[in-house]
């Protein structure tokens, strides 16, 4: 019996851009952590290889001092390494795989399932384009008991009778395809599969290497009367702990100015989410309403603005004619 431990999304070196700098950086520090587990993974168990199945680098991110990194990580795992790059890191003109020492790591480099030089029965191909991967339609002969490692295949569309190994955004267990998720997930745990081949056929079993760095909560607007509330609440919940991610949800206020249009600024370390947010639309009492904040609205209502711009930009409008009052 073979036994592989499976990886995707470690995201060496990501700019982790949906967050503020430092936890950004904390991210970039998880993800050697995490990399590290996996080198005491393999030291711990009986581990035949390794393998990278999509986003071991950021393409777009990457330098030439963490892909040197990378590849020296990989080739201290003390068992073969099989990289078989993805949408995040996929093959071609600037790739990461291009420049750097990545001798002792099998990088796959075709986009065609070829037998692995470290285990025969995986059948690897590479994503040699963005959004390109493996085509499940694809015609092709295998021998019996391969196993097919492709990243970001569509696992539904699989009908081959031979087992997938793939990545995606949620753990699939299943008889004909193993689903691993990123690796490096700021919404959760980091989970590796233990992939078993035996001449009866393919078991895989998830592993827990360790959990988000960050802490997550949420905040209804529906119960916050005005701005004053909406930052007293982001302040206790800065209070209770950082780096934290704050989902915003519930319907905004006419008057609530939210972080970035008030005065208000996030400490380091909270990120906030506000794409859930509904915006509730301040308009004039009446039609014959002839005040300064009725022919703002109605101006207002004239602008073809997405719906949190034109909310926050009414909102701004009104506490400045409310000064002047």
């Amino acid at each position: 019996m073979e036994t592989f431990l499976a990886v995707s999304g470690l995201r060496l070196d990501r700019a982790w851009r949906e967050f503020d700098a430092e936890t950004g950086v904390r991210m970039r520090a998880w993800s050697y952590e995490l990399a590290a587990a996996v080198l005491a993974t393999v030291a711990q168990r009986h581990i035949d290889a390794v393998v990278v199945v999509g986003g071991l680098l950021d393409r777009a991110t990457a330098l030439p001092t963490t892909v040197a990194d990378a590849a020296g990580l990989l080739r201290s795992a003390g068992v073969p390494v099989i990289v078989v790059p993805g949408a995040d890191d996929w093959l071609g003109a600037g790739s990461p795989y291009e420049y750097g020492d990545w001798s002792g790591v099998e990088v796959v480099r075709t986009p065609h399932p070829t037998p692995s030089e470290a285990a025969a029965r995986l059948m690897c191909a590479a994503a040699t384009a963005p959004g390109r991967t493996f085509d499940v339609r694809t015609r092709v002969d295998l021998p019996s008991g391969a196993v097919v490692v492709a990243a970001g295949v569509a696992a539904l569309e699989w009908t081959s009778p031979h087992h997938l190994l793939t990545s995606g955004a949620e753990l699939v267990l299943d008889e004909t395809c193993t689903v691993i998720p990123p690796l490096v997930d700021p919404l959760g745990e980091a989970r590796a599969v233990l992939l078993e081949l035996s001449p009866g056929g393919v078991t895989a079993s998830a592993i827990t290497l360790g959990a988000s760095p960050l802490r997550f909560d949420s905040l209804n607007l529906d119960s916050c009367p005005d701005t004053d509330d909406l930052n007293a609440r982001l302040d206790l919940i800065a209070e209770e702990g950082l780096p934290v991610h704050v989902t915003l949800f519930g319907d905004v206020r006419e008057r609530i100015l939210l972080p970035g249009f008030s005065d208000w600024l996030a400490p380091p370390g909270m990120t906030l989410d506000a794409s859930a947010l509904q915006f509730v639309v301040a308009q004039p009492e009446s039609e014959a309403t002839d005040t300064a904040d009725a022919h703002f609205l109605r101006s207002m209502a004239a602008l073809d603005l997405p719906p949190l711009e034109r909310h926050q930009a009414t909102a701004l409008g009104l506490h400045a004619l409310a000064q002047e009052a």
